[in-house]
């Protein structure tokens, strides 16, 4: 490199600079240039382009560079090349207009004559900080890092001098440090571009691709939405927007993206990925291709390719891709971190492994490589290596918060105990494990014989289990991040992570063995498949296997079917995968677990059991949905999906309730205008809302929501006799209706009141087969049960209770007297024992109970030893005194 003296350079040096700004007066009043920029600021992009057209004489450089980057941002890349080789023949060795050239030609695909655009002005000394950070990235991509690291460090020295001063070239400083690894100093010099030019579409945009690189997503969506409000068209802040929101929000921003530019490769690369993870390789492989089409030296593109190909075990395909990669960029273990990323969200966690495993032996210091390795390596249970990963990758990269968070997750586990059977090894904080084993440990030994018999299957084990009473190390533990959604559990195969009942708001809301059932499930469907099963499939499986493994588990959501049915909203077969990953809205994602189990439901009942496990089977083999349904079934996936659809109308049909809500659309719920017996409506909106019910009774007297709003406007009114009438005609067009307020429980009230307890039973017992979150019911239940002396039933339901809710003392002490009275001493030392984990009011009264149950079993040495705990903390407790002189032998 030639050497300049220091004069010199700062003369060339700020001659560069100069010449990348534009004329002074190029903003100043309304020009046809200002009104342009301000066009094109705003996405008004055909506008801008047609007001630099009218712009000449001092102003027309700024005119064309303004146009070009509108040209760039719109796709229109031919053109765009085009007019900037014309202008360079007017406005010779413009470092500007070439930069934007080497930009066309980079994303374009011939990123070696963007190095011979830029190459003069890098030999010159005279480059910007733009050109060298560009120049950098290009000899980056080629696989020759040790080359652009001097380039990046003059970018910076320009910083450091105080020659830098515009705010987007501040913010390329910022991205040469980003490439050097010095991440702190890049988020600084973006903060500083920001402040000084907070309108700046491209410091935003920069800053927040380094907040999502360090998985900082709410970060990165400030930085995006910052773009976004200024200018709702511009494509890379659409882009990213949408790689941090995923499901259907990213598909309407790329819709977006690719609307304002049809040839955005980014844009093309994000919608396979999430075409892939819903398991459209077809679609995938054309988006991909689109992308490769334009440019061939795509990286991410051809990644993808290749996850799809190792997923499939097409191994040519692989290894062609491979070589492809390896020959434009040597040495980029991002090309395998890429891919076992796109393993890891498909489940192929093996798969993942390996990938990050090249990734990492190729680049030791690829630190992105090394986390993705660890996450991937906790799913699979692999604590100790994942930890060493995870170290390694956050030494090098400290802000990478998926690392910081797993780190510290880790952190949380040293202090969790660890409980074992046979088949699973279970970790709980030390707060819980006596509480929860004591019913965990039967439930899980009963899910593995039941379903390991049923399935004809026996998981690789030990399964291991993390439950976390903090719902946010539950969330990190399970993805990274802190924030997934509504999920109460996650099996990755031979890993089940599960938030603790402990962490359920309010208490009582979660049937936490219903959720533990469901998960081991997976482990089944999963483990039979080597992790290939579709989503649906498994969920729908563990879903359907909830119901059959207690009678108040499963969904009711027949209303929801109804709809559905009617306003044929059902989901295709060929669709289903993706109603889980781009559901709009919770109801969605519900009506999706719950339509899965039906054809799950529907396949058990047309073909019997042993095609259902044929079925699950098949998607070990292949891939393709329609290939899988074709060789089971024999024949095609639509003629199965028409069998399906007839099934679901017969069962609607045999439901024969109407479901209209018209009425309610205009004379609003009365459920919604009060909560109890203080309705808010006027007595007239009440008055007529009830003329306007009658009136459709008589047309539709079938109408389930017609008599739940009388009945539940007579209950307000005290009506009682009116209330049960309705309540009573609600509940039975309606049994399995689940929801709230739930017509038998209004039912059961009325009957407490009346004093029928027969009634009431029977209300509150048909609740309980369609609620499995009734938790006042099972306590209403336990407690007319043990009034009547019948300790067995009411054992029954603070059983139920204790599965919504382990931690109500008052369940244990009436379970624990219940057993008492039946003389069923191991379940009240169970319960006792709960309780002494519990109580910490009177330690002294809970270890004397467990000892005199101890005594009463036979246990004389454990009830001695209680006893003893009992006495040291209160020497004169008489009782502990008694039954300690009767547990010593005499």
């Amino acid at each position: 490199m030639q050497h300049l003296s220091a004069s010199y350079w700062l003369i060339a040096l700020w001659v560069g600079l100069v010449s990348l700004l534009p004329p002074a007066h190029a903003n100043a009043g309304n020009s046809s240039l200002d009104q342009a920029q301000k066009a094109s600021q705003q996405g008004n992009y055909k506008d801008a382009l047609g007001l630099y057209d009218l712009v000449s004489g001092q102003d027309r450089l700024a005119a064309i560079v303004g146009a070009n980057r509108i040209r760039i941002v719109t796709g229109d890349y031919s053109e765009a090349e085009h007019s900037l080789r014309q202008s360079l023949a007017a406005f010779e060795k413009n470092e500007t207009i070439s930069s934007l050239l080497a930009e066309i030609l980079t994303l374009t695909g011939r990123s070696h004559e963007a190095l011979e655009v830029l190459q003069p002005f890098i030999e010159d000394q005279l480059a910007s900080v733009r050109s060298l950070v560009q120049f950098g990235t290009i000899l980056t991509l080629h696989g020759r890092r040790s080359e652009a690291e001097p380039y990046y460090l003059q970018a910076i020295s320009y910083y450091d001098r105080g020659l830098v001063f515009e705010a987007e070239d501040i913010a390329w400083v910022g991205e040469a440090c980003r490439e050097l690894e010095r991440f702190h100093d890049a988020n600084s010099l973006f903060r500083e571009a920001a402040r000084l030019d907070p309108e700046n579409l491209a410091v935003h945009q920069l800053w927040g691709d380094l907040f999502h690189e360090k998985y900082n997503i709410a970060e990165a969506r400030r930085s995006y939405g910052d773009v976004l409000k200024q200018n709702e068209n511009y494509v890379p802040a659409l882009v990213g927007m949408a790689i941090i929101e995923g499901g259907q929000e990213a598909h309407s921003f790329l819709d977006s993206a690719l609307t304002i530019n049809p040839r955005s490769v980014p844009a093309f690369v994000a919608r396979a990925a999430l075409l892939s993870e819903d398991e459209r390789y077809d679609e995938a492989i054309y988006c991909l291709e689109q992308a490769l089409h334009i440019n061939p030296e795509s990286i991410d593109a051809m990644a993808i390719l290749a996850a799809i190909a190792f997923l499939k075990d097409d191994d040519e395909t692989l290894q062609r891709l491979e070589k492809q990669a390896a020959e434009l960029s040597p040495g980029n273990g991002g090309f395998y971190t890429r891919i076992a990323e796109l393993c890891g969200r498909s489940y192929r966690f093996d798969k993942a492994v390996e990938m990050a495993r090249k990734a990492v032996a190729l680049n030791s210091r690829l630190w992105s490589g090394h986390i993705t390795l660890g996450i991937n390596l906790l799913r699979q249970g692999e604590e100790i290596e994942a930890l060493y990963h995870l170290e390694e990758g956050f030494r090098g990269d400290p802000f990478n918060l998926r690392a910081v968070n797993l780190l510290k997750v880790l952190d949380v586990l040293e202090d969790f105990e660890t409980r074992t059977t046979d088949n699973f090894v279970v970790r709980m904080h030390s707060s819980e494990a006596n509480v929860l084993w004591p019913y965990l440990k039967p439930l899980l030994e009963e899910s593995w014989t039941t379903l390991t018999s049923k399935y004809d299957f026996i998981p690789q084990g030990p399964i291991l289990i993390e439950l976390f009473s903090d719902y946010q190390d539950f969330a990190v533990r399970t993805s990274g991040l802190p924030d997934i959604g509504h999920l109460l559990g996650v099996c990755f195969g031979s890993v089940i992570t599960l938030g603790s009942p402990r962490g359920h708001k309010p208490p009582g809301t979660i049937n936490w063995q219903e959720v533990v059932w469901h998960e081991f499930a997976h482990v089944i469907t999963l483990q039979m498949t080597r992790n290939n099963i579709p989503r649906w499939l498994s969920e729908g499986i563990s879903v359907f296997e909830e119901k059959n493994g207690r009678t108040e588990w499963g969904r009711h959501q027949e209303i929801e079917l109804i709809k559905a049915v009617q306003e044929n909203r059902m989901i295709g077969l060929s669709e289903l995968n993706e109603s889980f990953s781009r559901a709009k809205s919770l109801a969605d994602l519900d009506f999706a677990y719950y339509q899965a189990s039906l054809l799950v439901e529907f396949i058990v009942e047309r073909y019997g059991f042993e095609m259902l496990k044929s079925l699950i089977y098949g998607f070990a083999k292949q891939v393709d949905m329609s290939d899988v349904f074709k060789t089971v079934f024999g024949m095609p996936l639509e003629e199965v999906e028409g069998q399906f659809i007839s099934w679901i109308n017969g069962r609607v049909e045999m439901l024969d309730v109407d479901l209209d809500q018209a009425l309610f659309d205009n004379h609003g719920s009365y459920a919604d205008q009060h909560g109890g017996k203080s309705p808010v409506a006027s007595e007239d909106q009440k008055n007529g809302l009830i003329e306007a019910l009658y009136q459709h009774i008589e047309t539709s007297p079938r109408n389930f929501f017609a008599h739940l709003q009388l009945g539940l406007i007579f209950y307000a009114d005290e009506n009682l006799v009116g209330a049960l009438d309705h309540l009573t005609r609600a509940s039975e067009l309606l049994p399995t209706y689940g929801g709230s307020p739930n017509p038998r429980q209004i039912l059961a009230a009325i009957y407490e009141e009346l004093e029928d307890v027969q009634a009431m039973t029977r209300e509150l017992e048909a609740l309980l087969h369609v609620h499995q979150y009734a938790y006042g019911a099972c306590l209403k239940l336990a407690q007319v049960a043990h009034s009547g002396s019948d300790y067995d039933r009411a054992a029954y339901y603070l059983e139920k209770a204790i599965a919504l809710n382990p931690y109500d003392q008052a369940v244990h002490r009436s379970l624990a007297a219940a057993a008492m009275q039946q003389l069923d001493y191991p379940t009240a030392i169970r319960e006792y024992a709960v309780l002494l984990a519990l109580d910490d009011t009177d330690p002294a009264l809970a270890n004397v109970n467990l000892a005199e149950a101890f005594l009463l079993y036979g246990n004389k040495l454990e009830a001695k030893r209680y006893a003893l705990a009992a006495l040291e903390i209160a020497p004169m407790f008489e009782r502990a005194q008694n039954i300690l002189l009767a547990a010593v032998d005499p």
